[in-house]
């Protein structure tokens, strides 16, 4: 599957932008930008053909386009997994990643991959499979792999501080949500949910209200979501929570350039932490 890229990129100028790829079930996004140019930022994406396995189909993808072997002047792999642990830095020790997974994750563990979380005194754990580790390794020049949650926790903890009310921040992202408490800065509560439907994801949001002691009235509660879904989940929610805002970013990335309103808010905030 052949992507498009910008006319303005490169091999002779990739050396100036920073590259960004975003890995999930679904298939793989990817966004640019030179931070040097205004409105350089572009964004692309591709479904996975689920005719093969995802190791195939990311190979195939790779070779069709040689654009992401470009020389960037850095790259980013973004992998979305519900598969992680907060770990604090103080009982973190070295080759222990795959020890704590094992012990918190059901499942086998596969390669190990810690996040130091910036401001905080812990380290985000996560694993993701061996061969497309190995594979984006050995493709890409000097990637750096980071769990789908660390770029949120370093802009909410710091959006959290700056207001009295505890905030709850919910990302929904395909088949799973992401729920973040904090209480003027201080993490509470951060965990991932598999769903199947809004009644399930009603039922995860109110059970984690609950149990990190909010307020309906005063507490303010963040979401992400798909258009309609984000319009329902507001309808319902509305009856128990009544401070209810989307998480948005700052206005000042959609001058960036085409693509920022299409892009996943994952991966907007990845290039936000840069």
């Amino acid at each position: 599957m052949a992507i498009s890229i910008p006319e303005h990129l490169h091999t002779g100028n990739a050396e100036n932008y920073k590259m960004s790829i975003r890995l999930c079930s679904d298939g793989l996004s990817f966004s640019g930008y030179n931070p040097s140019e205004s409105g350089s930022f572009f964004y692309g994406e591709a479904t996975y053909d689920r005719s093969k396995s995802y190791i195939a189909w990311l190979k195939d993808l790779f070779f069709e386009n040689d654009f992401f072997n470009y020389p960037f002047a850095a790259i980013q792999v973004l992998y979305l997994s519900s598969r992680y642990t907060l770990v604090p830095n103080v009982v973190l020790k070295d080759k222990e990643d795959v020890a704590f997974l094992s012990f918190t994750l059901s499942g086998s563990t596969q390669k190990g991959i810690r996040n130091a979380v910036r401001g905080e005194e812990m380290t985000v754990v996560f694993d993701m499979p061996e061969d497309i580790y190995e594979f984006c390794a050995r493709s890409l020049l000097n990637p750096t792999f980071v769990h789908h949650l660390v770029p949120f926790l370093s802009v909410w903890k710091k959006r959290s501080a700056q207001s009295i009310p505890k905030h709850m921040y919910v990302y929904i992202h395909g088949a799973d949500l992401d729920i973040v408490c904090y209480d003027q800065g201080r993490l509470l509560f951060a965990n991932s949910f598999p769903f199947q439907d809004t009644t399930d994801i009603i039922y995860f949001i109110l059970y984690a209200w609950r149990q990190n002691g909010m307020d309906q009235k005063k507490d303010l509660l963040l979401l992400d979501a798909p258009k309609l879904l984000r319009s329902e989940l507001q309808q319902i929610l509305s009856s128990f929570i009544f401070k209810m805002e989307s998480i948005g970013i700052p206005t000042e990335f959609y001058l960036l350039g085409s693509g920022t309103d299409r892009a996943p808010l994952d991966l907007l905030y990845l290039s936000i932490c840069e």
